[in-house]
């Protein structure tokens, strides 16, 4: 009884690494293109000078398992990697590093993940990465691509 004990417990460990490997390949993937903390952002703000594009802005933190999940259920879908191609994006760390943190405050993040459609205006939108039913739930790629369609007016 023991042993089977021992071999349950050894296989729910060996899934519980092989979804966090698989989670962080996700990850790692899912951002290849995209511009990263304060120099990144300097770098998005000169593309969207360029193009005159609305931007977007993804507030998270390596550690949160909301982003995490977010990262790998949202982001990381093929048509949601393609449809963010055609703006200036940007993932910004708080745990970065102070400027990354100065840049947590100036959006107003309250939190993990956090999502802004920045106009280019100016004007910043939060997009929230979550609809509020009970109990509240992740949105789906198809939903998060709608949301940023309507906040940029279909830019």
């Amino acid at each position: 009884m023991l042993y089977g004990l021992i071999v349950i417990i050894m296989l729910l460990g060996g899934y519980a690494i092989f979804r966090s490997v698989d989670v962080q390949r996700k990850v790692a993937v899912t951002f290849v293109g995209w511009y990263e903390d304060k120099a990144g952002l300097d770098k998005a703000l000169a593309d969207q000078k360029q193009t005159k594009k609305p931007m977007l802005v993804y507030i998270y933190a390596d550690w949160c398992p909301h982003c995490k999940q977010f990262t790998a259920q949202v982001l990381s879908n093929p048509k949601v990697k393609q449809f963010v191609q055609q703006y200036p994006h940007v993932r910004v760390a708080p745990d970065h590093g102070k400027a990354e943190e100065r840049i947590m405050k100036d959006y107003g993040a309250q939190g993990y993940p956090s999502f802004y459609v920045v106009m280019p205006d100016g004007r910043r939108i939060e997009l929230p990465t979550h609809i509020q039913e009970n109990p509240p739930r992740l949105k789906t790629p198809e939903e998060f691509i709608r949301s940023i369609l309507e906040a940029t007016g279909g830019e």
